[in-house]
């Protein structure tokens, strides 16, 4: 077995490790806010967080995953000039684009406030604190992948921020005070401050010298031009992912969003493992971009496919078989959502099965295909949304967000297949044209 495929088994290990202790605490997180919160809160909190993680996007501009792409390159180029100026850049950038949005979130919620509750107004206000540090924690988590630190990428914002979540809304119980969304919301400020500053410190001790004494070079535009492009496909691929509970927020009561909530993370986990390679896998692909062999890229991938495909598959079906009865952990009130679950686990085993197809056309300088195909997804998504959602609910935002899911799959896989002559799956390489 070669050095580099002990280095990517061992990289992916420690990441599907981080992966699944963060997916445990954050389930354990969920359960806590749900009995503590009720359906009702819960879904005021779960709104407000679903619309900061689209706002901090937003704010990215993609830049993240521009790193990503560009400093692999640059580290193997010993082009530490460009690497500390792409630092530098993202880092002015996302704070000073955060900021702004930040305010105008702020003033927005102010000129809305007969519309809002007193509970959804305080818990805006609060998310909206959050964006600044948000962008720049995703940028920390990409520095740091982008050397292969993938552990200590994912363990500030997986692990640490849970933790801290979970032990203030404990010590919140303790002391007596109700426990309220916007109360929530003002920890989940404490969490994320905690884990940047842990993430800082890490990138701090693990950047390579070179950069450090590198005097800066900026390509601005080379960068903004790719990340406007991957921010494109991240955004397309957030919005049809959380549409759903946006338009449902418009039609129905906070506390069908609650269910529809815990439902949706509860089937997300059918890819948490796929999801666990990303970090690994992202540079991977970037540095294999101009190769003109693609047997090692492809080798690679079915080595980690393979199996996470099959587990997938199994533990969908656990979820099938128990979806009720781990629902009815976090309330009664949560087990109206058991087809809800259902319908959501279907989308996501094709989206598990299909492998990491964006990643790989993305990556391999295909950004404009996936865009496209992204793009038109999310218009019918919305249409789906806004078509159903009135007349059906919870199970119409189900149905508007696993057809579309199973479209792109499946879509962009096909385009792995003819235009990288790869199968991203990692289930059928032998039936590959090379």
């Amino acid at each position: 077995m070669s050095q580099m495929h002990l280095r990517l088994g061992s990289a992916i290990r420690g990441s599907i490790g981080v992966y699944v202790v963060g997916a445990l605490l954050v389930l354990l997180t969920q359960l806590v806010l749900a009995r503590t919160l009720g359906a009702a809160d819960y879904g005021v909190y779960y709104y407000a967080l679903s619309l900061l993680v689209i706002v901090s996007l937003v704010c990215q501009s993609g830049l993240d995953q521009a790193l990503l792409r560009f400093m692999p390159q640059y580290a193997q180029s010993s082009d530490w000039s460009h690497a500390k100026g792409i630092l530098l850049f993202g880092n002015r950038y996302i704070f000073a684009s955060s900021t702004i949005v930040a305010s105008i979130v702020i003033v927005t919620v102010f000129l809305l406030e007969d519309r809002l509750s007193i509970s959804q107004r305080n818990t805006l206000l609060v998310a909206a604190l959050c964006l600044p540090l948000r962008g720049l924690i995703y940028l920390r988590q990409a520095t740091l992948r982008s050397f292969m630190h993938t552990v200590k990428s994912l363990l500030p914002d997986a692990v640490i921020m849970p933790i801290v979540l979970i032990a203030l809304i404990a010590g919140t119980i303790q002391s007596g005070y109700p426990v309220t969304a916007p109360r929530v919301m003002l920890a989940t400020l404490a969490a994320i401050a905690i884990s940047f500053l842990v993430g800082a410190y890490w990138q701090s001790k693990l950047m390579p010298q070179e950069i450090r004494a590198a005097k800066p070079l900026f390509n601005i535009k080379g960068w903004l031009t790719v990340s406007f492009m991957l921010l494109m496909i991240n955004g397309s691929h957030l919005f049809i992912g959380n549409i759903d509970l946006i338009i449902l927020g418009f039609y129905r009561e906070t506390s069908e969003i609650g269910i529809y909530g815990i439902s949706s993370r509860i089937a997300t986990t059918v890819t948490f493992l796929l999801i666990a390679t990303y970090p690994v896998l992202a540079p991977v692909i970037a540095k294999h971009r101009n190769s003109d062999d693609p047997d090692d890229l492809q080798n690679a991938i079915t080595r980690i496919m393979r199996p996470l495909s099959c587990l997938a598959v199994a533990f969908a079906a656990a979820l099938l078989a128990t979806g009720e009865s781990i629902l009815g952990f976090f309330g009664d009130d949560f087990k109206a959502g058991v087809n809800v679950l259902y319908i959501l686990v279907c989308g996501q085993v094709v989206n598990a099965l299909c492998g990491p197809v964006a990643l790989l056309l993305a990556y391999r300088g295909h950004e404009a295909l996936v865009a496209k195909v992204l793009f038109v997804t999310m218009l019918f998504a919305i249409c789906l949304n806004i078509l159903l959602i009135p007349r059906y609910g919870m199970i119409g935002a189900a149905i508007a967000n696993s057809i579309p899911v199973i479209f792109w799959n499946l879509t962009l896989y096909g385009f792995c297949r003819h235009r990288l002559n790869t199968d991203a799956s990692g289930l059928f390489p032998k039936f590959i044209n090379r």
